[in-house]
Formats: C-alpha cells, structure tokens, sequence
C-alpha cells in the first residue's frame, strides 16, 4: 500500500478516535448537567445572603476568560453553610459572568437551593435553560472542528494525487 495512502488512513482513524472521544466527554457533561438539574427541581430552598461576589479572570492560551466568583452562606436545620456553585451547569462567559455578579452584589438577600441529603451540596440558581444550548453548541463546534480537521488532509491528498 502507498505510504501516503497509509498516513492518509491513519490520521483520518486518529481523527475519528478523536472525534468519538470529545463527543462522548461533551455528551456525559451534557446529560450530567441534564440530571443534575433535574434533581435540583425537587430541592428545598433556604434563605441566605451573598458573601463576595466579583468577576475573575484566568489565561486559557492567549484568550482571557471571565467568570464570577459568587459566595453565598444559609443556614439549614441550625447549620451554617458556605457556597459557591451558582448553577448547574458552567456559568462562564463575558455577558453571562458580569451578569451574574451585577444580580448577585454583596449583602444580598438570596435563596439557595440545597440537597435535603447533603445541605453542603447548594446552588443559587436551579434552572438549566440557559445552559444547555451553550452545552449543545460546544458539541456541534466540536464536530465541526474535527470535521474539518478530517477533511483538509483528505482534500489535500486528493488534490495532490489527482
């Protein structure tokens, strides 16, 4: 078999491996979220109040990416608790963190949903509806990113060989 017929083969197999790969890790996180949000609905809430609350930076490669970092306390059954997950899915983003921080300042009153099995286990907000089409585009940039990365070799080959 030609050599480059082979390497053409064998990069297009990596790519699919690939491709398997990252749908399945971005499909688990999607119906993680999914079932996570899910039992949320049926948590109980407690009043409680906003601790710190600011928008936070880190490097990912040469992009900056925003998140808030949002602490809240209640108090079930006597217990004092501290938190931090806002909701069940990712909430960063430029828009959506600053959002967040600006709907969450310091001192406010809140209500925090917590699971009746570990009360430690608590968000400020339950709903998935602005999530999950952040999660769903993630997998269809994902596949198209890897489309991509499995057809240009292919056309180059196919160029380069007539």
């Amino acid at each position: 078999m030609d050599t480059n017929i082979l390497t053409t083969l064998l990069f297009g197999g990596f790519i699919v491996v690939l491709t398997l790969l990252v749908n399945g890790a971005l499909l688990l996180n999607i119906f993680s979220a999914r079932r996570k949000a899910s039992a949320m609905q049926t948590w109980p809430s407690a009043p409680g109040n906003i601790v710190e609350s600011e928008l936070r930076s880190r490097r990912r490669g040469s992009r900056r990416i925003y998140y808030p970092h949002i602490v809240y306390q209640y108090t079930v059954m006597g217990q004092t608790y501290t938190g931090k997950r806002i909701s069940p899915g990712p909430d960063s983003g430029s828009s959506r963190a600053r959002e967040l921080v600006a709907k969450y300042s310091p001192g406010a009153p809140v209500t925090i949903y917590y699971d009746p099995q570990n009360p430690s286990d608590a968000a400020l907000e339950i709903d998935i509806s602005r999530t999950m089409p952040r999660l769903w585009f993630s997998l269809v940039f994902a596949n198209l990113t890897l489309c991509f990365c499995l057809a240009l070799p292919l056309l180059v080959f196919v160029f380069a060989n007539g």
